[in-house]
């Protein structure tokens, strides 16, 4: 399952888990004017992992 938002600067695509019992956010992809990012939580460092991607 997937959300697509589009802000004022920017559009915001989320892919939802949607094999866990509680839905969650697996991936956010965000594409700005001049770069895209892909967004993803590392449970085991406990921190958002985030690559850029300059256009």
């Amino acid at each position: 399952m997937f959300s697509i938002e589009h802000d004022f600067d920017s559009t915001v695509i989320t892919l939802v888990d949607d094999s866990a019992r509680a839905l969650s956010e697996d991936i956010t992809v965000c594409a700005f004017e001049d770069c895209v990012t892909v967004e993803q939580f590392d449970p085991r460092r406990e921190d958002v992992i985030r690559i850029t991607f300059t256009l």
